[in-house]
């Protein structure tokens, strides 16, 4: 009976140093579950795995949110090319006005001054280039103005 408490609190102790439970055999096992080591282990085990859980789902909100911004930005690039386009349609627009209002006798020297600079501006602009574009559509809008008083 003595030698029986004897082994197991020795396997008490081992159990203790062991790090790996299927290391430590049967009385290492029966000591880590008396002393409370294995529960202590279970839960450490659970933190870590809490942590690497929400570390993942960390991780999946940061590539959901930068596949968000990536699609907003697709969707502006596709906006800015679309307004650019139609920029291009009624410069294209204006200056058959102007070549119609000269026909008709009108003064267009300012008119076709205006057109010209929107033109070379158009030209000098940065592709997608948003502050431009706002620019490039005022004057085009007052061009437009312009005309429609001839």
């Amino acid at each position: 009976m003595r030698r029986l408490l004897v082994v197991l609190l020795l396997a008490g102790c081992a159990a203790q140093n062991a790090a790996d439970p299927r290391d430590r055999g049967f009385f290492g096992g029966i000591g880590a579950a008396l002393s409370g080591e294995d529960e202590r282990r279970a839960q450490a085990l659970e933190g870590q795995a809490a942590s690497a859980e929400q570390q993942a789902l960390q991780q999946r909100a940061d590539t959901q949110a930068a596949e968000r911004r990536a699609a907003q930005s697709a969707t502006a690039r596709r906006e800015t090319e679309r307004r650019y386009a139609a920029l291009d349609r009624d410069i294209a627009s204006l200056r058959q006005q102007v070549a119609a209002a000269r026909a008709r006798g009108a003064a267009t020297d300012p008119a076709a001054r205006d057109l010209e600079r929107l033109e070379q501006q158009r030209r000098a602009t940065p592709p997608l280039d948003p502050e431009a574009l706002r620019d490039l559509e005022a004057r085009r809008d007052a061009l437009s103005r312009t005309l429609r008083a001839l």
